[in-house]
């Protein structure tokens, strides 16, 4: 057991030494009466000096660490509650051969990812014990029982421990079922090793050390020399047969970008931003500093200190990028953003597009405002301090040094008596001293302002301009009025002076808008069933596809109609047509909660993937339905189907069934 410890020590996992300890006290409560003879003192005191180092090694740091804990339960991040659930054992896994044996791969992969759907493929653990070993055990209890049993309450304690909080069969948690992880979460100590997974570690020492009495009982009914060579030759063979695995699995060698070689040429002492902030991601960043030497302002270890995140908690905007992996369009200013970036030194910031994921890359781009300095394959580069004409320009100098750099319009065509939405990026070339107003407006085929609408260009940007580069969005609404008359007209943006009212520069023509009674069709989702239904006039249905085995495979295709000041809510039910009564749903937001309606863009796709399982649902054909509502108030958005029909009760019911048999 001390050697056991010690190696953990030497390891750096100080909180796998607990299982030692639970080890090592069945061990020695077990044996106490045999090893209280005068005669066997000497192995009583080797067994307390055994305990006692693992005692020295074990008991100072698990004090410290639950002293932290305690103090902060934020400061090292120590639990994992989430993961708790997620990275726990599954009861059949302990039967079924490894996900990577040589021959058995093929039938046992997809048993693993039923086992574990919830990790992630480079996570899904086989704690197979082996049928061999399992028969070895079995014949150790039967005629060594005094000898193995201590070794079997082991390995029994250490198995209830490792499935976890939570009883899981065949990929099935069962949560009336009490677990003895569940039932020791007040003890902490044993909840530091941060997964319940790790307990496998230690399962082997006891299932060894009983399958090792097996081999005995075996070995003493063996007459001949040849016979035992024999055995321990077939013994060999059927270990070697469950466990190897082949070829072994190792992690592919992330590839690496040739800019990082760029960056270690480049001359200055600088800093660089890698997106997005994960510390678990932040290991292929560190792998690329070998590369590129420079400074990282993140990076990874086993326990993450509070003080390691204080400039990410002391900016908004990257603390949120920091939590929601996002980029809030609330922080519009992204001139400023930038700025505070140069001041700590980071000159480049680098989106790694496999760990941003390609639904959110769009997004962030055009946040951003800039144009990339550098892109490939595998990552996209900003310049934290962009210059004009070399990072972004501007579409038209509306003013002087000043003008739009991106412009998004909430569609091209609206119905009467709704809301269109603008969004302008601007951008400066140089110092402006002269205050403005932003003025939007619909110009007829005859030239004649149909509508116009003033805006200050920024309520949240300081005007005057005293920085002679700046980058900001800001959020411009129209709420045509009924009297607007139908037609084709052109969307028209000009600057005014805010102290005279006077035209200044010339007009910029953003884009055609068509205004119309009926309700606006768009056009139809590659390979999807088109929808069009509007809910509450904020985002349109496009289309729809899915897919169906054991699970609803569900694929909604949104757009947003205007930008959202609220993170509405869908549900998908599906129900019975003739009690309407739902027998399976799905209540999230967007993406799993990942993508709220708040940070959509105007005129965005977003592409929802839902997956509803079926096997607890009857056989029949049921019903499929949507719907959208804010969380805050449970109120559901009035929906408005693609014929201009107001659906009932805020659902819309889809056309295609879903059958169960």
């Amino acid at each position: 057991m001390t050697a056991v410890s010690l190696a953990l020590v030497g390891y750096g996992r100080w909180q796998l030494l607990i299982p030692t300890v639970i080890m090592s006290l069945i061990y020695v409560l077990w044996h106490w009466k045999q090893w209280w003879p005068k005669e066997q003192r000497d192995r009583l005191l080797k067994l307390g000096i055994s305990a006692g180092l693992t005692a020295i090694f074990l008991l100072p740091p698990a004090l410290l660490l639950l002293q932290e804990q305690q103090s902060d339960p934020g400061a090292a991040n120590l639990f994992r509650e989430g993961e708790e659930t997620i990275m726990q054992s599954d009861l059949l896994a302990y039967v079924t051969p490894s996900n990577g044996h040589f021959l058995l791969r093929e039938v046992t992969e997809p048993i693993y990812d039923k086992y574990y759907e919830a990790r992630s493929s480079s996570r899904r653990y086989s704690p197979y014990i082996g049928l061999t070993t399992l028969l070895l055990v079995i014949m150790a209890l039967v005629k060594k029982r005094r000898d193995s049993l201590p070794w079997l309450l082991m390995a029994l304690i250490l198995l209830q421990l490792a499935m976890g909080p939570l009883l899981r069969v065949n990929g099935v948690t069962y949560q009336r079922i009490p677990m003895l992880y569940r039932l020791l979460e007040p003890v902490q100590v044993i909840r530091l090793m941060r997964v319940p997974d790790r307990f496998n570690m230690f399962l082997a020492l006891p299932i060894a050390v009983t399958a090792a009495y097996g081999i005995v009982v075996i070995l003493e009914n063996l007459r001949s020399k040849w016979m035992v060579i024999a055995f321990y030759v077939l013994l060999l063979t059927l270990i070697l047969f469950e466990y190897l695995v082949i070829p072994v699995p190792l992690h592919d060698i992330p590839v690496q970008s040739p800019f990082f070689q760029e960056l270690a040429e480049e001359s200055g002492s600088f800093a660089i931003l890698n997106l997005p902030i994960d510390s678990l991601k932040a290991k292929t960043y560190m792998f690329e500093q070998v590369t590129h030497q420079r400074p990282l302002m993140q990076g990874n270890m086993s326990r993450i200190p509070p003080s390691a995140y204080s400039t990410f908690d002391s900016n908004p905007w990257l603390n949120t990028l920091r939590h929601t992996a996002e980029m809030d369009p609330a922080y519009n200013d992204v001139g400023q953003q930038f700025a505070s970036l140069t001041a700590h030194g980071i000159r480049y910031v680098i989106m790694h597009k496999d760990l941003v994921g390609a639904d959110r890359i769009q997004h962030w781009q055009r946040h951003l405002l800039t144009e990339p300095f550098y892109e490939d394959n595998e990552i996209i580069v900003y310049r934290t301090d962009p210059q004009i004409d070399q990072d972004f320009s501007l579409d038209q100098e509306l003013a002087p040094g000043l003008g739009p750099v991106r412009v998004m319009v909430s569609a091209g065509c609206i119905t009467r008596g709704h809301t269109l939405e603008v969004d302008v990026g601007w951008g400066s070339s140089k110092v402006v001293s002269q205050d403005y107003v932003a003025e939007l407006a619909l110009v007829d085929n005859s030239r004649t302002r149909r509508f116009t609408k003033a805006f200050p260009i920024s309520d949240s940007h300081p005007f005057s301009l005293s920085s002679p580069l700046t980058l900001f969005w800001e959020y411009y609404k129209l709420p045509f009025m009924d009297d607007v008359e139908t037609g084709a007209y052109s969307l028209v943006l000009s600057l005014q002076d805010a102290a005279t009212g006077a035209a200044v520069g010339e007009p910029y023509v953003l884009q055609e808008i068509v205004v119309q009674d009926d309700v606006c069709q768009f056009g139809p989702v590659e390979d999807a069933t088109s929808v069009n239904a509007v809910f509450g006039d904020r985002l349109r249905l496009l289309a729809y596809d899915f897919e169906q085995d054991d699970q609803l495979n569900l694929r909604l295709y949104y757009q947003a109609n205007q930008r959202m000041d609220r993170d509405f809510k869908i549900f998908v039910h599906v129900f019975d047509p003739t009690t309407d009564v739902p027998v399976a749903q799905d209540d999230a937001m967007p993406h799993r909660n990942a993508y709220p309606t708040s940070y959509w863009g105007l005129e965005e796709v977003v592409e929802d993937h839902i997956r509803i399982f079926l096997r607890d649902v009857p056989p029949g054909s049921y019903e499929l339905a949507v719907g959208v509502y804010d969380p805050d108030t449970g109120e559901r958005l009035e929906v408005i189907d693609g014929e201009g029909k107001i659906a009932t009760d805020g659902r819309l019911i889809l056309t295609e069934l879903v059958t169960v048999r």
